[in-house]
């Protein structure tokens, strides 16, 4: 499950330092790709890229004029929803029970994305990506 992640932050990133080079279609086709490596239901984390790379593009502009760890919280957000809609379908299917560790990995997206921003950014900076 930590590649997911990962992967969402990186697009989380890129949504809002290039929003009008990387975007939903980069999200889908990404989340397409996740769901064929970890063997999950085809479509599932490719909704969930979609529905947060979707809703950073609309807010990027004011997602820029906040500090990292403000931008954190509502990575944790938007992590929060990715997480829930990965678990109705996971209960749809019968895989999964109810629980509110669901929402861990969210609070820790969120803490690890001060960091997270950092390095894209040095990475972005280094490669000179506009």
């Amino acid at each position: 499950m930590v590649p997911t992640r990962m992967a969402l932050l990186v697009i989380l990133y890129w949504v809002i330092a290039l929003p009008f080079r990387v975007g939903v279609g980069f999200a889908w086709f990404l989340g397409l790709m996740i769901d064929l490596l970890q063997g999950s239901i085809i479509g599932q984390h490719s909704l969930t890229y979609v529905i947060i790379a979707y809703t950073c593009a609309v807010f990027y502009k004011r997602l820029r004029m906040y500090h990292p760890w403000q931008q954190g919280f509502f990575v944790c957000i938007l992590v929060s929803v990715n997480q829930l809609v990965d678990f109705w379908v996971d209960h749809y299917v019968g895989y999964a029970e109810p629980t509110l560790m669901i929402f861990m990995p969210a609070v820790m997206t969120g803490l690890l994305w001060p960091w997270s921003f950092v390095v894209l950014r040095s990475v972005r900076r280094m490669y000179v990506i506009r």
